[in-house]
């Protein structure tokens, strides 16, 4: 306290004395306002005005909320308070000072605010302008739950990571420069701190939406996909360029080989076969539709002595030699009817009719979805129909599948990651609510939903196991 009082209070105000008041002691400020957010009825408007007001609030001991209303008031406002632009400016003047005030550093600097800093408030304009709330129900009050937000925030925090690198990296070079003319222990302190403070920094742009692993954990698997199939698929493009003209039967043939791998993967986890186990095995009976069968490792949890016929809806006909060969290491063979195979998805009207044709309608006891749902086309109408026209009374609908998340964060990096991830997997989307589609569906006598054991909820794969008896 001493230094500061003598260094900062002591000399002539200037810019630098403000930033420097401003970066130490807002903090101080915030966390009255957080407090305030916190233990009061809970608002979404969050404005500087409102921040003020609440400040004030909690000094002058008011009970009374700040604001009683579910909305935000100014986005404008609200996208600068969310970008810590204080923060970014100390680092640059920082920069700009140990580079001996160079124009050209200023000039970049001041560009670099430009190319990151403008947009990270533009995009959390629109994003925060992009919330809907809606107030709950007695007797929560005016507790107020989003129900719908932009998917552009996570590249805010991509500007602000972009550059906050740069700022480092002009700070790296000086200091390399410094650290060869002199071990001074206050110049060493003064970029051993800087660096520290970027990968702090950097944790705390990353931390808000997810843990950075999480977060990012979708590229690795499509980095996995990429080395698993890239090689076969343009093998066999090379040997029949005709294919090349039907991008569909590449997507196909890409999958074939991308499933075929991590299938085998998901099929020899201890933890899987428990779940499908409890799941498959002690509830399906009669005829079961297996819906996206792919290579058909459902039929493995079939209880023989309680299903008679297992009918694989697979649309990627590369994949059935091995569901007849699964499927026939468990007993169900095309020869003596208890295996039937359709090369369509469940979203083909064609379907209902081929199954009529099997026995009649509503000819089915079981039906399963094990990680499908997120690429049928039109999956609500899609499960409509099923229910409606093919399970019979008294059948079960049993899923696993991977759906969006309850959490903001997760499910906006789900939201993110979600046009890429269809590329790669054949259609999948990360970003379906499938479970809660399942349950919108009427004519249910029993409903049952719950989680994978043990699933970190920052999974971008968060799974939902489901029990439905029709009535």
């Amino acid at each position: 306290m001493d230094k500061e009082i003598e260094y900062v209070w002591n000399t002539p105000w200037s810019f630098g004395t403000v930033l420097y008041l401003l970066n130490r002691y807002l903090p101080f400020i915030d966390a009255f306002i957080a407090v305030r957010m916190f233990t009061a009825d809970n608002s979404p408007e969050v404005t500087i005005i409102f921040a003020l007001r609440a400040f004030f609030l909690l000094i002058i001991r008011l009970a009374k909320s700040a604001t009683q209303y579910c909305h935000v008031s100014n986005p404008l406002l609200e996208s600068l308070a969310a970008v810590p632009n204080v923060t970014q400016v100390v680092l640059m003047v920082r920069t700009y000072a140990i580079w001996g005030r160079k124009r050209s550093i200023l000039g970049g600097l001041v560009t670099l605010a430009l190319c990151t800093l403008v947009p990270a408030i533009v995009i959390c304009y629109f994003e925060v302008h992009s919330w809907k709330y809606v107030t709950a129900p007695p007797p929560a009050g005016t507790i107020c739950f989003a129900t719908g937000v932009s998917k552009i925030i996570f590249l805010a925090y991509v500007f602000l990571i972009c550059c906050e690198t740069c700022i480092v990296v002009l700070t790296m070079i000086k200091g390399v420069q410094h650290l060869r003319q002199t071990r001074s222990s206050w110049i060493v302190k003064m970029y051993k701190d800087g660096l520290l403070f970027y990968f702090y920094n950097l944790g705390v742009r990353i931390l808000p939406i997810m843990r950075f692993r999480a977060a990012i954990a979708p590229i690795f698997e499509i980095q996995g996909a990429i080395r698993i199939a890239l090689w076969p698929t343009m093998v066999a493009l090379w040997h029949n360029p005709a294919l090349w003209l039907a991008p569909s039967t590449i997507s196909q043939l890409f999958m074939a080989h991308v499933w075929g791998a991590l299938s085998r993967g998901y099929d020899a986890d201890p933890a899987t076969q428990d779940l499908k186990r409890k799941l498959i095995y002690d509830n399906a009976h009669g005829a079961v539709l297996d819906l996206g069968a792919g290579y058909g490792y459902t039929a493995k949890y079939l209880d023989r002595s309680k299903v008679t016929t297992y009918i694989a809806l697979e649309p990627n006909t590369l994949m059935h030699p091995a569901i007849r060969a699964i499927a026939g290491a468990a007993g169900f063979t095309e020869k003596d009817g208890t295996l039937l195979i359709l090369a369509c998805g469940a979203e083909d009207t064609t379907v209902i009719q081929q199954l009529a044709s099997v026995g009649q309608p509503h000819c089915i006891d079981t039906i399963i979805s094990v990680l499908t749902l997120c690429t049928i086309p039109r999956p609500e109408a899609t499960m409509q129909a099923l229910v409606r026209d093919v399970l019979r009374s008294g059948g079960m609908l049993l899923f696993y599948e991977h759906v969006l998340s309850p959490r903001a964060d997760v499910a906006r990096a789900q939201q993110f990651w979600t046009p890429m991830w269809r590329v790669f997997f054949d259609g999948c989307r990360l970003n379906r609510p499938s479970h809660l589609w399942v349950e919108r569906i009427s004519g249910w006598d029993k409903k049952e939903v719950w989680g994978k054991e043990g699933e970190s909820e920052e999974n971008v794969w968060w799974h939902r196991l489901g029990k439905f008896l029709k009535a």
